[in-house]
């Protein structure tokens, strides 16, 4: 069993369009999704809701990319909801496939984090 964050053996964003995003957000306005990379936890009406919070709050997301259809079958139907919601949030939301999990905890934009080890 491992524990804490792990490297990524996927295609990896440049961790310097990670560090442009987070640093474009004010202090404390980011809500940080990482459910593991093999899977994505929220149902689509949880996914609606959870964004509909996010927006309703004025926050940003960084969500990472967790509908792998290397494993299992695509969760198409989550991604067009959730590309449809981070165009909305313009430049307050990012999809990324993975993201330096240190890097993103130890920035000062964080509100809030759900990840798998949460």
């Amino acid at each position: 069993m491992t524990i804490g964050p792990q490297p990524s053996t996927f295609a990896q964003p440049k961790e310097d369009d990670i560090n442009r995003f987070l640093d474009r957000q004010p202090p404390k306005s980011l809500v940080y999704i990482c459910f593991g990379s093999y899977t994505w936890i929220p149902n689509l009406r949880q996914t609606k809701i959870l964004f509909d919070t996010i927006d309703k709050l004025g926050l940003g997301v960084l969500v990472i990319n967790s509908l792998m259809t290397l494993f299992s079958s695509p969760r198409t139907d989550l991604l067009k909801l959730i590309n449809e919601r981070l165009e909305r949030l313009g430049e307050k939301g990012m999809l990324v496939d993975w993201a330096p999990q240190e890097v993103v905890l130890r920035q000062q934009v964080s509100h809030h984090s759900d990840h798998h080890s949460s």
